[in-house]
């Protein structure tokens, strides 16, 4: 038996405070929802790795040890902090990758778009001319295709981060979502956040 003593106000009320692990029938403590949501960031270590970001790669594994270790049952604070030094890592080289994939060149493009390069004319022949204007349009369309990928993933990057700061910033303060007052809701909206965050860096790298 678990020895949790109540008092006299739980037995009249009938509300007992929530426990943040959930016990199973021999008695052992079992890890909440944020334990398993924070194994979507070995995704994006694996998939750095994959990309050779070798930095974001070390920096997620760091970040999964670290998740892992503190939404397990556990009151070491120490975790905590390493939690929150690995989290704030990855929000600044994630946003370091994000600013070096969107910021334009000396020739106005974004980098990471293929290069276009001059076709050469032949002085004599139509069909070579014919031959390179056919090539200038093919290498105009696939750029026309890199922008619109990298606008798309651009836009859905900033959305997700928005949404994470929706869900944890401004519900610090209003007490909602992560900071629910029912701690199982406060934790489905922070494995969202777990999502969110992993859909996000794994769309920068893939810039």
């Amino acid at each position: 038996m678990n020895n949790i003593e109540y008092g006299l106000d739980e037995f009249e009320t009938g509300k007992f405070p929530e426990m943040d692990v959930r016990v199973s029938l021999d008695n052992q403590i079992e890890p909440n929802i944020l334990f398993y949501s924070s194994m979507l960031f070995i995704t994006n270590s694996l998939f750095a790795l994959y990309k050779q970001y070798y930095i974001y790669s070390f920096l997620f594994g760091l970040l999964t040890t670290s998740s892992l270790m503190y939404h397990w049952p556990s009151d070491n604070v120490m975790i905590g902090h390493f939690d929150k030094i690995c989290i704030l890592s990855i929000v600044y080289y994630g946003g370091y990758m994000f600013y070096n994939k969107t910021k334009p060149d000396d020739s106005g493009r974004n980098k990471g778009e293929d290069e276009v390069t001059d076709t050469e004319t032949v002085a004599f022949g139509t069909e070579a001319k014919v031959s390179g204007i056919n090539d200038k349009v093919d290498e105009s369309v696939k750029i026309s295709g890199v922008l619109s990928r990298k606008t798309l993933c651009m836009g859905t990057v900033v959305g997700l981060f928005c949404m994470v700061l929706y869900f944890f910033i401004y519900g610090y303060f209003i007490e909602d979502y992560c900071f629910h007052k029912q701690k199982h809701m406060g934790d489905i909206y922070h494995a969202l956040i777990h999502l969110a965050s992993s859909i996000g860096h794994h769309l920068i790298m893939f810039m």
